[in-house]
């Protein structure tokens, strides 16, 4: 039997005719093909977003729909395949050392510019795939910023102002939608839900103005989902 027949008995649950060597072998298969999983993805939806679903909102809706991926995560895997095709064009040794290295190591890495990325693989004592994930975080930075990592942003003292904030918004994200809508059930809850997400996202939006390369797939699907919402408020009032 090959691999994909050993996985397709153990997907099955039909263990009877496998031997210890099968279920090693299809073990070992499976982690093979889900260590390839985010870089063969990046890739697909870089290649995709530029040669054929030039349309961002649809590229954005394909990819929801063909491979579960959608907002932030959409993004930076799309950010990462952008790289990584950028670095196939003149580099195929660096496109590979880049390809199968962790997501989070790639993210990492995507901060430096393409151009001086042969650079920063030169200047390391041991190879990034045996690298963990905070080195090789730490050894971007020290590569962007040979002088010293500039001081923390004055933002960061802003944030002491509000304890909490990133735990509360980590449990508010993690509601679902259904739920917050049944919660919404008085006029005083649906006022305070109006004004929390005014100005929720109102700093988002400011967020993404200061960047240099603002989340433009976060954004155009911020516009779309704004724009179907300004058609609500519209058939409410003609309503009335």
């Amino acid at each position: 039997m090959n691999d994909l027949e050993i996985l397709a008995l153990i997907e099955r649950g039909d263990l009877t005719p496998l031997s210890q060597d099968d279920l090693t072998r299809g073990a070992a298969f499976c982690l093979r093909v889900s260590a390839k999983t985010p870089s063969v993805l990046a890739v697909v939806v870089a290649k995709l977003r530029k040669d054929y679903i030039t349309d961002v909102t649809e590229w954005s809706a394909y990819c929801k729909q063909n491979f579960g991926l959608e907002k932030a995560y959409l993004h930076h895997i799309h950010k990462v395949g952008k790289y990584l095709h950028s670095v196939a064009c003149d580099t195929p040794k660096v496109y590979t050392t880049l390809f199968h290295l962790a997501y989070e190591k790639q993210i990492a890495i995507t901060q430096i510019p393409v151009i001086e990325i042969e650079n920063f693989i030169r200047q390391q004592t041991k190879p990034l795939a045996k690298m963990p994930r905070a080195e090789v975080r730490a050894a971007v930075n020290r590569f962007l910023h040979p002088e010293g990592i500039p001081a923390a942003p004055a933002k960061q003292s802003e944030q002491l102002l509000l304890p909490g904030f990133g735990k509360w918004l980590e449990t508010a994200t993690g509601f679902e939608a259904e739920s917050i809508v049944r919660a919404v059930d008085d006029d005083d809850t649906a006022d305070r839900s109006y004004r929390a997400g005014c100005l929720l996202l109102g700093a988002a939006l400011d967020y993404q103005r200061r960047q240099e390369t603002p989340d433009t797939v976060m954004l155009l699907n911020l516009k779309t989902a704004l724009l179907d919402e300004v058609q609500a408020i519209e058939n409410i009032l003609a309503q009335e």
